[in-house]
Parts: C-alpha cells; sequence; structure tokens
C-alpha cells in the first residue's frame, strides 16, 4: 500500500512539473500530511494525502514503526 501511494504521487507530481516552482513542504501531524507552503497544501488536497483510508493506513504504519 505504502509503496504503491508513493509511486503514484511521484507520477503524478512528475506529470506535472513545469506547474511547480520553488520548493514544496510538507510536514506529518497525527499521520495527516500538512503542506507548509501554498503549493504543498494544494499538493496535499489535489492528491488526497488525507483521506479517511489513507490517514488510517499511515496510523496503522506509525504505530508498527514503519513510516516514514
Amino acid at each position: 500500500m505504502v509503496e504503491t501511494f508513493r509511486r503514484n504521487v511521484s507520477t503524478r507530481v512528475s506529470n506535472h512539473a513545469h506547474l511547480i516552482t520553488g520548493d514544496v513542504y510538507f510536514t506529518l501531524k497525527n499521520a495527516e500530511i500538512i503542506g507548509s507552503t501554498d503549493i504543498g497544501q494544494a499538493t496535499s488536497r489535489l492528491l488526497m494525502f488525507n483521506s479517511s483510508s489513507r490517514v488510517q493506513s499511515r496510523k496503522s504504519l506509525i504505530d508498527q514503526n514503519l513510516y516514514p
């Protein structure tokens, strides 16, 4: 699940790299990925980083010390 998620995000970001200028930063807070820049926040919403299923999966991985 995690590997697929990372691959999908990498592919989508690569396909739209011409839209991204500057650095994009994210932080992890209570299993949610939070964009700390406007672009990061938009990316998080667009790619649904914090859908309930993804947050639940991330929480489970964090509890097992497998994330990040």
